[in-house]
């Protein structure tokens, strides 16, 4: 069988040959360690560590849970930034209609389907109401479709400036915070 013929080393400049599997001379392997190892010897972290702590600083100081959806954007039709939003109002709501000292919404959606596929609320043991009473009030009085959230909290019309530096949460002025 016919051997693959060698190729050029990636190198800038390196007229050396080098094996159609491999990509750099021997000379040159050092100087590029991370293309020259496997995905699992770098970490499967690597990449992902700065999106994680990317996304955390979006959430409320990493208290919040995250999906893993970005929050960078400026379109308030992407549910990762608008359902975030507003779960933050809902638990902020719930926390000031004393049904708990302390709560957090947890909404998740499927692709394609305006209406979220589950609302779930964990007040961590501070609840005055139950949690099915917690969760009927949440169905019965927000619209969680995204042109829902769009219009109560008037997303097109944020100034998402404010949110790009300290996050997304805790800024008074922000129309899911009041």
């Amino acid at each position: 069988m016919p051997t693959k013929p060698k190729k050029p080393c990636a190198h800038p400049g390196c007229p050396a040959l080098v094996p159609a599997s491999g990509k750099y001379c021997e000379k040159h392997k050092p100087l590029h360690p991370e293309e020259n190892s496997s995905a699992a010897s770098r970490g499967y972290g690597s990449k992902w560590q700065k999106a994680r702590k990317k996304l955390a600083c979006d959430t409320y100081g990493g208290v919040g849970h995250i999906g893993g959806g970005a929050m960078s954007g400026k379109d308030p039709t992407k549910v990762d930034r608008s359902g975030a939003y507003a779960a933050r109002k809902i638990a902020r709501d719930i926390v000031r209609a004393g049904f708990a000292d302390k709560c957090e919404v947890q909404i998740a959606y499927a692709i394609g389907v305006a209406e979220p596929v589950s609302i779930h609320v964990e007040c961590f043991g501070t609840e005055h109401q139950e949690a099915g009473f917690i969760e009927d009030f949440i169905r019965g009085n927000y619209d969680l479709t995204p042109k829902g959230i769009i219009d109560s909290l008037d997303l097109l019309n944020v100034d998402y400036n404010a949110v790009s530096a300290y996050g997304h949460f805790g800024k008074s002025e922000l129309p899911w915070e009041q």
